[in-house]
């Protein structure tokens, strides 16, 4: 049996390898390296991935002050890609330049070693940057993810903590402001209710979840019984579930569409699995009245910021990377929960791991009051707005990025 646990573990590593194909992608360079060019960042640029959302935001804010870079795009097997995405808007497009000396890798952490081996001749004798995302402060056991990298940089407190524990002495760890980019909405909620379908009257309530990334940390089932809970006290609620990269998890969505099946409340439920480009995603989240997200661990939170910052309302775990930005009562609701132990291995996680486990009575109980008290909702949404405009401005986060970016250029 331990056995077969065993090669059921590997197979899965292997899978998440396959994913990941960590080659350059030359099909997507479209001219060579010249110029100037003292950094050189690399990442999964053309996919619909939280880590490729960051990376594109960080280069487009980079750009405003900072543009002697090269970009070189990372293979992944999967076609879930932005469609509509001009890589050379983003600068210039290339195989590492033979004048920089530094490596910026937007690279997943569990991919890291694998991505070393199939690209060593470009990052040998080089200074490695590699941006890690992970979601657990207190666990972190891949082997050989410091091996050749001289420093770590991360987005979040949770993942500066979780980083902050287990790098060597001899890597640095540095961590920046989220590159959030607040972008005026080209559509009302009107018109972006219209666009996906969805009735002007209703309450909507929205969860936007990558099924890629654990449905078991993510914790939609939270979502969708905190959301019937309430429903019964808003008989106006909708329930809009989008998820990203439907096509390689089909058996958990299907569980998933089962489930929503056997509460017989259809009309209750949208469920949406089409791709959306950035701008497409933002227009979604402008649809909704309320963003939902009862995770059990979070590395940041990028759609709870994004909904913050059009001034809706965000019901959420109090846990993970979206306390760098939510505050109780003041710019959201964030939802108590208790530590639970994760009861079984899966993926990159371990089974005794604690996480958390919120509460959805009173999730259901925030939705009601947000959906009944209108001068509640007004207080929250308003504060929501002028805290992330405030906290995400751009000229403030180029000056950042370029101050840092100078003292890692050589």
């Amino acid at each position: 049996m331990e056995i077969i646990k065993y090669i059921l573990l590997r197979l899965k590593r292997k899978l998440k390898l396959m994913l990941f194909n960590n080659r350059i992608d030359r099909d997507s360079i479209v001219l060579p390296a010249s110029g100037k060019a003292y950094l050189n960042i690399w990442g999964y640029l053309n996919y619909i991935f939280g880590i490729s959302i960051t990376t594109r935001d960080f280069i487009y804010i980079l750009s405003g002050k900072f543009k002697e870079f090269t970009l070189i795009p990372l293979q992944m097997t999967t076609k879930v890609q932005v469609k509509d995405l001009e890589l050379s808007t983003l600068g210039q497009i290339g195989y590492p330049h033979p004048m920089s000396r530094t490596n910026l890798l937007f690279v997943n952490v569990d991919c890291m070693v694998d991505f070393y081996k199939k690209n060593k001749k470009y990052l040998r004798g080089r200074y490695n940057i590699a941006v890690y995302w992970w979601e657990f402060p207190d666990y972190l056991t891949f082997p050989g993810i410091f091996d050749n990298i001289d420093e770590v940089l991360v987005f979040s407190s949770v993942c500066y903590n979780a980083m902050r524990k287990v790098k060597p002495q001899n890597v640095k760890l540095s961590r920046l402001t989220y590159p959030f980019i607040l972008k005026e909405l080209k559509k009302s909620v009107k018109q972006s209710r219209a666009e996906f379908g969805l009735e002007e009257d209703d309450f909507i309530i929205m969860y936007i979840f990558d099924i890629h990334s654990s449905i078991e940390r993510k914790n939609p089932y939270g979502v969708i019984d905190a959301f019937i809970m309430a429903s019964r006290d808003i008989p106006n609620a909708k329930l809009v579930l989008k998820i990203t990269n439907f096509e390689l998890w089909r058996k958990e969505c299907l569980e998933l569409q089962n489930y929503i099946d056997s509460l017989q409340r259809a009309d209750k439920f949208r469920i949406m699995t089409n791709n959306l480009s950035d701008d497409g995603v933002r227009n979604l989240i402008n649809c909704c009245d309320v963003y939902l997200s009862l995770h059990r661990a979070e590395g940041f939170g990028i759609s709870m910021l994004e909904a913050m910052s059009m001034g809706k309302a965000v019901v959420a775990t109090n846990y993970g990377g979206n306390l760098d930005f939510m505050k109780h009562e003041q710019n959201g609701v964030l939802v108590s929960y208790k530590e639970v132990e994760v009861q079984k291995d899966f993926g990159p996680y371990k089974k005794g791991w604690l996480w958390a486990d919120p509460d959805i009575k009173e999730a259901a109980d925030a939705l009601v009051k947000l959906a009944n008290d209108k001068s509640y909702y007004k207080v929250i949404t308003d504060m929501a707005r002028e805290d992330t405009h405030r906290q995400y401005n751009l000229t403030k986060l180029q000056q950042e990025f370029a101050q840092y970016i100078q003292t890692i250029s050589h």
